[in-house]
């Protein structure tokens, strides 16, 4: 459109602009859409189109700042600021880094023409945003985040017409806006290139940004992985694909005895013996979790659960292994909290006042303070684990495992494994890794052997060998593996007669008979029977608390403390609870409580035979009356015949309207 020539065109431009600055109209034909934009912002907010001196100028101390905060952006642009004005040193440039809100970091030119630019404050510290000097490159270009070049009379302001400026924005790796670089001269000194110069030098500012930044997170995540590794309580290695240590944390190092510094560049065969399959996660591609290994050789054994992994390229390609080494005791106290192997109870929830009660928890809390072999006897339901647990958090070992194992309860061909352990390959549908049994899972704590007198015969001499040894070995397996455990023996059995019959070895009763503890039946202390029931209602009102809160009947306490609780503690627990829901929150009745404790033999006789069964209130009334007359009208001894109190049996007669 304008062949007639640069200074032509820079004549029209001119009257453009004035025209524009005289009546706001903009000749869409000669400005381009980016200029005619800036144009109406800077009229907008309200730039003095005869000015473009910087006004908004830094002191030493807000620029030292801004250098600061943008340290990384000066020091990588710097060398290409320099490379840039080299090409055109002597041609009156300058070449100019800015900030993102438009204040000149960094100023390099030829001399004159910084003179001249001072003359606009076009200096380091001086703020050239549009709203502060109009439409310029380096302000236009922070506005529409594009590169672009402002010729003459594209300027807004008048002062800035003898100028040309081409600008780029800067962009960091994540492509937010960071700054500008610029170059700037006499406007008849313009030329497209210049342009593609600043753009070019702008690319290889973010290169290099992006490069450094790569390069720092490559640093910081090395720095990561070497304190995770270092703040891991786990033994950790990584082997490259040759077998060479490349890494190895302190832990796994303290545990060897040797400075990291003397191990990595070694081969791992040399650093210890130990049953590690480098080449075949090598060769197979898979690793394992958890399997069991011996380190060391001679009396420096140690058993660990054993963790390895490939490690692959980008490519899947096998560029090494990844190892972690866990101490097999660390790793059995996770299994026994995660599977609640913790005794719970204490000397405190024992529930009684009668003498035998008292005197066994006071014998309890003596053996506590033992680590001998301990053998309680009781019948079922007497709270022989209870006892168990109780001792095993009064003594020494409370911070370790409690794990309980019903003898009784396990088939006769598992039992020797679940107490001892297999290795792999034991036995068919044996676990490729192996097992560790109950008494590995114990060590450093207490092991109960509930039902004891239930043993199989041919276990038993397996067992007072563990005993005497304080070692197993496992199912299949041939290495002793040590083990800290105290045994606490309970039974329901007579284990002399058991010895007699040939049923229980001799020495292995003598063996956990060390320490003994009867724990009474609960016929034998009928005064807690109260306790006990009081206690299990608060126990049930916090099971079910939907319930009221349950109170017991005299008649009903009558009949329980009457019963011979062949079934003991866990027998009144029972019924109690069943009790509870059948008066549905309300009083125990009598009505409430099972027929083998009321003794109404009768309910479940034949139909025929159950033809002339009275009312129960007629034969209470005809009792009462009949003790009444054996006793000669005595109402102390009729009520010892009746086995109930003075009182209820006046209340009774009074219900019956019954008269001495």
């Amino acid at each position: 459109m304008f062949r007639e020539g640069p200074k032509i065109y820079e004549e029209q431009l001119k009257k453009a602009w004035w025209q524009f600055i005289k009546t706001g109209y903009i000749n869409r034909n000669l400005i381009r859409m980016e200029i005619a934009e800036s144009w109406l912002r800077c009229r907008s907010m309200g730039v003095n189109p005869f000015g473009g001196k910087g006004k908004d100028v830094l002191t030493k101390k807000e620029l030292a700042k801004r250098l600061a905060f943008n340290e990384r952006l000066v020091k990588m642009a710097r060398p290409l600021m320099k490379n840039l004005y080299a090409l055109v040193e002597g041609s009156g440039f300058v070449v100019i880094l800015v900030d993102k809100d438009g204040y000149l970091l960094e100023v390099i030119g030829d001399p004159d023409v910084m003179r001249n630019a001072s003359e606009l404050n076009f200096i380091r510290g001086v703020n050239w945003s549009e709203k502060e000097v109009g439409t310029n490159a380096i302000g236009t270009a922070l506005e529409i985040d594009k590169p672009i070049q402002v010729v003459g009379a594209e300027h807004y302001c008048q002062l800035h017409h003898p100028w040309t400026c081409s600008a780029a924005p800067i962009h960091d790796p994540k492509g937010r806006l960071i700054g500008v670089l610029n170059m700037s001269g006499e406007s008849f000194r313009v030329h497209p290139h210049t342009l593609g110069m600043v753009v070019a030098a702008v690319h290889s500012i973010e290169n290099q940004l992006r490069v450094e930044l790569a390069s720092e997170n490559l640093i910081e995540l090395n720095e990561h992985l070497k304190a995770t590794m270092e703040s891991m309580s786990d033994g950790m290695l990584a082997i490259s694909k040759e077998g060479i240590i490349t890494h190895i944390n302190s832990t796994l190092s303290r545990l060897l005895g040797i400075t990291p510094q003397h191990i990595v560049g070694m081969h791992y065969s040399r650093v210890v013996k130990w049953d590690f399959k480098f080449e075949e996660i090598l060769n197979s591609g898979q690793g394992y979790v958890d399997r069991e290994m011996i380190l060391g050789d001679g009396e420096g054994k140690v058993r660990f659960a054993v963790t390895s992994k490939p490690i692959r390229d980008s490519y899947g390609n096998i560029k090494g292994v990844v190892t972690t080494l866990r101490d097999i005791h660390r790793v059995h106290k996770l299994v026994n909290r995660m599977v609640a192997a913790q005794a719970i109870y204490t000397f405190e929830d024992i529930i009684g006042e009668s003498r035998t009660i008292k005197e066994a928890v006071e014998l309890g809390k003596i053996y506590a303070r033992s680590n001998s072999n301990l053998l309680i006897r009781g019948e079922s339901g007497t709270g022989k684990e209870l006892f168990a647990q109780a001792i095993h958090n009064a003594s020494m070992r409370t911070g370790g495992p409690f794990i309980a194992v019903n003898c009784a309860a396990i088939p006769r061909d598992l039992i020797e494994s679940e107490l001892f352990g297999y290795e792999e390959g034991a036995f068919t549908g044996a676990k490729k890794q192996g097992h560790p049994g109950k008494f590995e899972l114990a060590n450093g704590g207490t092991i109960l052997l509930d039902e004891i007198g239930d043993m199989p015969l041919e276990l038993q001499g397996k067992l007072l060998r563990v005993l005497q040894e304080r070692e197993v070995t496992r199912v299949g397996g041939i290495r002793p593996i040590p083990v800290d455990v105290r045994v606490i023996s309970a039974t329901n059995k007579d284990i002399g007669l058991e010895i007699k019959n040939k049923n229980f070895r001799k020495d292995l009763y003598y063996r956990l008979n060390v320490l003994s503890l009867h724990i009474p039946p609960l016929r034998q202390r009928k005064e807690d029977i109260p306790i006990l029931i009081k206690f299990f209602l608060k126990k049930i009102a916090k099971k079910y608390p939907e319930m009221d809160y349950t109170d017991i009947s005299e008649e009903a306490m009558e009949k329980l403390m009457n019963h011979d609780w062949p079934g003991n503690v866990r027998e009144l627990e029972n019924v109690i609870e069943r009790a509870v829901h059948l008066s549905r929150g309300k009083t125990i009745m009598i009505d409430h409580l099972p027929d083998n404790i009321v003794g109404n033999d009768n309910f479940n006789a034949p139909k025929e035979e159950r033809q002339d069964v009275m009312p129960l209130k007629e034969i209470e009334r005809k009792t009462i009356k009949k003790a009444l007359c054996s006793s000669g009208k005595n109402i102390t001894k009729a009520a010892k015949m009746l086995k109930i109190g003075r009182s209820t049996l006046y209340r009774k007669m009074k219900k019956y309207k019954i008269n001495l």
